[in-house]
């Protein structure tokens, strides 16, 4: 695998997801996970919380990563009435491990929201594990840790 060029794109795929978020392309943005086996995650502990054990924010397999799409493109989605606005900055991306055709990743991501004229910071690590499909990826895992998941969060109304 040539690194350099493997990089590249992985950081072009992973800036593309921040882009259709950032942008309310919900069906576009489903459409960069793979059908089967994935993981949405967004623990509610410090690092190394069990989620078979502890709370969590967001643990979703494909099916519920579809239906919480589904459910915020109803326009009924009223923890979002209005809609937060948000910008997210993806930085640092390392990859981890390459094993057959999943690439480890962990980056650095900023999540910025705007919302009824109040401003949220959301910091943390993100790591993804993405699979090799033809000449693109798709997204297996990803998991968010947010740096204050252990305190209380007022809303995460705005992820998807």
């Amino acid at each position: 695998m040539n690194l350099s060029i493997d990089q590249q794109k992985i950081t072009s795929f992973l800036y593309k997801e921040s882009r259709l978020l950032d942008e309310h392309k919900y069906v576009e943005w489903e459409k960069l996970w793979d059908d089967d086996n994935t993981l949405y995650w967004i623990p509610a502990g410090l690092e190394g919380s069990d989620p078979e054990k502890d709370v969590q924010f967001i643990y979703d397999n494909r099916h519920r990563l579809s239906t919480r799409v589904k459910k915020y493109l109803t326009g009924m989605h009223y923890a979002q009435d209005p809609e937060s606005r948000t910008q997210h900055y993806l930085s640092n991306i390392d990859i981890i491990n390459c094993l057959e055709d999943i690439i480890s990743i962990e980056g650095s991501l900023l999540v910025i929201e705007c919302r009824m004229g109040q401003m949220n910071f959301w910091p943390g690590k993100v790591s993804y594990k993405l699979k090799k499909v033809d000449q693109d990826y798709k997204i297996v895992e990803k998991k968010f840790q947010l740096i204050n998941s252990d305190d209380p969060i007022p809303t995460l109304g705005f992820i998807v």
